[in-house]
């Protein structure tokens, strides 16, 4: 069984397309955990705890589930259901341009969660988003009590056709079309104007997503 973590911004609705098309009804959404997840790392909720929060309904015959959830809460299970994690990350500071664009684009205030709310109601800056709390260290956030070891595959967004061949031959035995889904509508680039002395201070301020994203880009270029 594929558990498939979706991180924000990092083409995870195009590759839900291509787990849609490979695994069709035995493929399940979890997008449980999205607003959870603050909760979750105050420790209102225990580590040990968090296989109680399943909202997918495990069996023999689910083969993928995908969305935004702590892969931590299916590890209890991995070894009954022999679970296979696997990922996608994007540049840390691109991937927060896009999240903050993203956002400007689709706000719609009947549907918006509170912080949604906040960041276009007071008109956020990209810099006051790329430096708040609530988005530090995403990545971190996500793979809260989730050792690394337990990734199967991470995939990387600046790479996605050649990373979605390569996990396709290796997890799927066929081969999936590289769609590409919920881009920017300018057709280019997230990317705001930012000079490097900033991007600097954005890295360091996200230092550890970095690392977590520079261990998947050396893991990359190790496969075989």
């Amino acid at each position: 069984m594929l558990i498939s973590l979706h991180m924000p911004k990092t083409a995870g609705n195009s590759f839900r397309t291509a787990l849609e098309s490979a695994f069709g009804d035995s493929l399940r959404l979890d997008y449980s955990d999205m607003s959870k997840i603050q909760e979750y790392l105050s420790g209102n909720v225990l580590a040990e705890n968090l296989a109680e929060h399943l909202s997918v309904e495990l069996s023999p015959n689910l083969r993928c589930i995908h969305g935004h959830f702590l892969p931590a809460k299916f590890l209890p299970f991995k070894n009954r259901y022999e679970m296979q994690f696997i990922t996608w990350f994007r540049n840390p500071v691109d991937r927060l341009f896009s999240h903050y664009n993203f956002f400007r684009r689709s706000y719609d205030p009947k549907a918006a969660g509170p912080l949604f709310r906040r960041i276009i109601e007071e008109n956020w800056s990209l810099e006051r988003f790329c430096f708040c709390e609530e988005y530090r260290n995403l990545y971190g956030k996500y793979l809260w009590n989730f050792p690394w070891d337990n990734l199967d595959f991470v995939g990387l967004t600046e790479f996605y056709e050649d990373d979605l061949k390569f996990f396709s031959k290796r997890f799927l035995g066929t081969k999936v079309e590289a769609l590409r889904l919920n881009c920017a509508v300018n057709g280019g680039s997230d990317n705001n104007a930012i000079d490097s002395g900033l991007r600097r201070e954005v890295e360091s301020f996200h230092s550890e997503d970095m690392a977590l994203y520079n261990r998947a880009l050396h893991d990359r270029s190790l496969r075989t």
